[in-house]
């Protein structure tokens, strides 16, 4: 639960199962009705900003270290090896 909107009201947050993409699911705090009980909105189904997959989805083997190598070679630069691991 988190105030999603500013609003001052808790809306309610949760993460949506999905193997492509990040998502999470918000549905807006309505405030409380005569009886006392919380009503929420409709969930809104929201996806996180990320780098585009190499070949367009994610595949098994596909993690950060690729995502390095591919933000380099755009920019124009290389990645250097030292020892075992690569770094920017």
């Amino acid at each position: 639960m988190l105030d999603f909107d500013g609003d001052g009201l808790v809306d309610r947050i949760a993460l949506v199962s999905d193997s492509n993409e990040c998502k999470f699911q918000w549905q807006k705090n309505l405030g409380r009705n005569t009886s006392g009980t919380i009503n929420f909105g409709f969930p809104i189904e929201q996806t996180m900003p990320r780098l585009p997959w190499r070949t367009g989805t994610r595949e098994p083997d596909e993690w950060w270290e690729d995502r390095k190598r591919e933000v380099l070679r755009l920019q124009g630069g290389g990645v250097c090896t030292t020892g075992s691991a690569d770094t920017l």
